[in-house]
């Protein structure tokens, strides 16, 4: 479950609506699973903890992982790459070191773009990435391809992505995006209509 509000105070109202309903539903928070964190110009400032109705204090974190996307907490929202791309790394090394020796480069490109990309492109057409952070994506697959084709050199790397049909992370992420506003456009929830207008 996912609360947005706008204060401290208004988060805690909220909660509190939340706890009564599930309560009548016969559940519960767990305290040691939530967090909760803060975006805006003033999110360093210290500020009051969030209680649930048993008196147990919600923790302040940093780092906010839900649905598989890692948010951050800073002046405005903003999603964290680290973690999607150590799970690009963990998959991309376990594939590569088993069919290195008995798998033609086209194999190995093609397992590439179904079991590794995923893992990098995960939720991303949903956060806000700056262009420094799609560079970031497109050097790891470029840094993938080197390694697959025994090459140290970018430009070769790069010309064997239009060649083997492996887009590279930026193109794809901005194809993803237009197609994910699209949806939420004609999307009959009013909240998902007005993120679209916002994000054009």
């Amino acid at each position: 479950m996912l609360l947005l509000a706008s204060t401290v105070s208004a988060l805690q109202r909220l909660l509190n609506v939340c706890q009564c309903e599930q309560q009548y539903l016969d559940m519960a928070i767990n305290a040691k699973k939530s967090v909760y964190t803060r975006f805006g110009p003033r999110y360093k400032q210290p500020c009051s903890s969030l209680l649930t109705s048993g008196g147990r204090e919600i923790v302040w974190s940093e780092n906010v992982r839900y649905l598989g996307v890692h948010m951050v907490s800073s002046k405005s929202f903003t999603c964290s790459l680290s973690n999607s791309k150590r799970s690009f790394y963990r998959s991309f090394d376990a594939i590569f070191g088993k069919v290195v020796h008995i798998a033609s480069e086209a194999a190995i490109v093609e397992l590439l773009n179904r079991k590794c990309l995923p893992t990098l492109l995960y939720g991303l057409e949903a956060c806000p990435l700056k262009s420094a952070d799609l560079k970031s994506l497109d050097y790891i697959v470029v840094g993938a391809l080197m390694k697959i084709f025994k090459t140290k050199s970018k430009e070769v790397a790069i010309c064997w992505i239009y060649m083997v049909n492996c887009p590279l992370p930026s193109v794809s992420v901005n194809n993803r995006r237009s197609k994910f506003l699209f949806k939420c456009s004609v999307s009959k929830n009013i909240v998902c209509r007005h993120c679209a207008e916002c994000a054009k």
